[in-house]
């Protein structure tokens, strides 16, 4: 399986997850863009908690399993917000590319 056909796969699931919950009708509302957005906001905030990132703290550890765990997490809110964009995995590829060099631009003219 290619990379971008590891992607497709990967809206596909969860195009079909969101169906199953009955969430297809309201990918476009508000209040579905706004849940999956604090649920992403959350699922990143445990992520934090799984990295050593209080420099004033001495015994700390990365735990790396539930750190991909929560990046994961993280995946799945993600995908639910570009669906509920309107983006497919061709349409995201192509918009990031956009955005990519737009930023790289940004970059060299000093932004």
């Amino acid at each position: 399986m290619e990379k971008t056909d590891k992607l497709k796969e990967m809206f596909r699931k969860q195009a079909e997850f969101q169906t199953r919950l009955g969430n297809d009708a309201y990918l476009y509302s508000t209040p579905f863009i706004k849940d999956m957005i604090l649920a992403l906001n959350c699922e990143a905030m445990e992520a934090l908690q799984e990295v050593p990132w209080k420099e004033w703290k001495r015994d700390q550890k990365f735990n790396t399993d539930r750190f991909k765990e929560e990046v994961i997490d993280i995946w799945h809110f993600l995908i639910n917000i570009s669906l509920a964009a309107g983006l497919d995995e061709d349409s995201l590829f192509k918009e990031f590319m956009k955005k990519n060099r737009k930023n790289i631009k940004r970059q060299r003219e000093g932004y």
